[in-house]
C-alpha cells in the first residue's frame, strides 16, 4: 500500500516536472520567435 502511494507520488512529480520543462520550452521558443 505504501509502495503504491510512493509510485503514484513519484509519477505525479515526474509529470509535473515534464510539464514545467515543456512550458519553459514553449516560452523560450516564443521569446526567440518574437
Amino acid at each position: 500500500m505504501a509502495l503504491n502511494w510512493v509510485s503514484r507520488r513519484t509519477s505525479s512529480m515526474i509529470g509535473t516536472y515534464l510539464f514545467d520543462i515543456m512550458l519553459a520550452n514553449h516560452l523560450l521558443c516564443f521569446v526567440i520567435a518574437a
